[in-house]
């Protein structure tokens, strides 16, 4: 896939890996919007990269906010080409300790986040990405939905979650709109604000983008990023190894 030309939509785009997906979809000659809560951040990614970019203010929370991404696009755009759900959180949540109280709430916002919205948006945009010639579904899973660790839960439950839709939706595509791809991103740790204090030997958030973007022009249907291409093989031939790796992470 050629992305010179290509209408992106990155959630999340504003930082971390998405702001590095942003720098090296507008290298590419894309033409690059971004979604992210925080308006300051938004514009700050803007000047940073002192491009022409379509900076959209929403909460991917909300539940009223794939509409108005679908409404955004059409209006300025008249189409997409490229969605990459890269938004999401990580909390670590403790069932045994913590009062439900304390859980609920957090519960409710990890599984909206980082899977009942990426879900939404994928629908509310795909009348969009049906009218491309060339459209592509890029949805950023994690090592974690191969195999779970004890402190986050309800995350490591999100991303295998995320990973089944986007095969399910990748079998839909094939049958009835072969034109769109739909890829799932299998990631290591990557270091950027999320992973603060959690986990060594981190990836680059730029080296990880650039093989997101490498598996985007390949059109792979897994995009297996570092160190995690050689943890779905241990999980293939010896999960048991795989699950005791990160048991106590």
């Amino acid at each position: 896939m050629d992305l010179n030309g290509k209408k992106i939509l990155i959630t999340g785009g504003a930082r971390g890996i998405g702001l590095e997906l942003l720098q090296t979809c507008v290298d590419a000659g894309a033409q690059v919007a971004i979604c992210g809560r925080n308006e300051q951040t938004i514009d700050k990614a803007r000047v940073q990269l002192d491009r022409d970019i379509l900076g959209i203010t929403a909460d991917i929370g909300d539940p009223g906010t794939p509409q108005f991404l679908y409404d955004r696009i059409q209006s300025e755009w008249n189409g997409l080409d490229i969605l990459i759900n890269n938004a999401a959180i990580q909390q670590d949540l403790d069932f045994i300790n913590n009062s439900s109280d304390q859980l609920l709430e957090k519960i409710a916002d990890e599984f909206t986040i980082d899977l009942i919205a990426p879900v939404k948006i994928c629908a509310a945009l795909m009348p969009l990405l049906k009218r491309s010639d060339d459209a592509m579904i890029v949805n950023i899973s994690s090592g974690l939905a191969l195999a779970p660790k004890a402190a986050a839960p309800v995350y490591c439950a999100a991303k295998a979650g995320l990973s089944s839709f986007s095969r399910s939706l990748r079998y839909q595509a094939q049958k009835d709109a072969p034109h769109i791809k739909v890829a799932d991103v299998i990631l290591p740790i990557v270091a950027t604000d999320m992973t603060a204090g959690r986990g060594n030997n981190k990836m680059m958030a730029s080296g990880a983008a650039q093989s997101i973007v490498h598996g985007i022009r390949r059109e792979k249907q897994t995009i297996h990023v570092g160190i995690a291409k050689l943890f779905a093989w241990i999980m293939r031939v010896v999960p048991s190894l795989g699950y005791r790796i990160l048991r106590g992470t």
